[in-house]
């Protein structure tokens, strides 16, 4: 293994507790929720047992390359612009794919130096 591999190696270990719940206290709580409805604030208050249980699920997600099906759905809305006749279109995921998202960025944050 080169100094490059040593250094990203962590980018592929499992999310540990510590790390999930950085992301959760740290993601914009006022961020909607997608397809089914679950926010920032109901996860974050599920009991610890239930977040260990999201957290295995991100986990085998990392370790398999597959994602529930549920988190794959999007609610999309188009906007008006104003003055004209084109539309804006706005996504909205899983804050459960969300949340991994968040998770997966703070390592790749760490790595790019940003």
């Amino acid at each position: 293994m080169g100094p490059a591999e040593k250094d990203n190696h962590f980018l592929v270990l499992p999310i540990d507790f510590g790390e999930f719940s950085f992301a959760l206290r740290n993601v914009n709580k006022n961020s909607a929720p997608g397809f089914n409805k679950i926010n920032y604030i109901i996860l974050e208050k599920l009991p610890e047992f239930v977040k260990r249980v999201i957290l295995d699920i991100y986990n085998d997600i990392l370790y398999t390359g597959c994602f529930p099906d549920q988190w794959k759905k999007y609610l999309c809305f188009f906007i008006p612009k104003a003055n004209s006749d084109k539309v804006r279109p706005i996504s909205m995921s899983s804050c459960f794919l969300k949340l991994l998202e968040k998770n997966l960025n703070e390592r790749l944050t760490v790595v790019a130096g940003t």
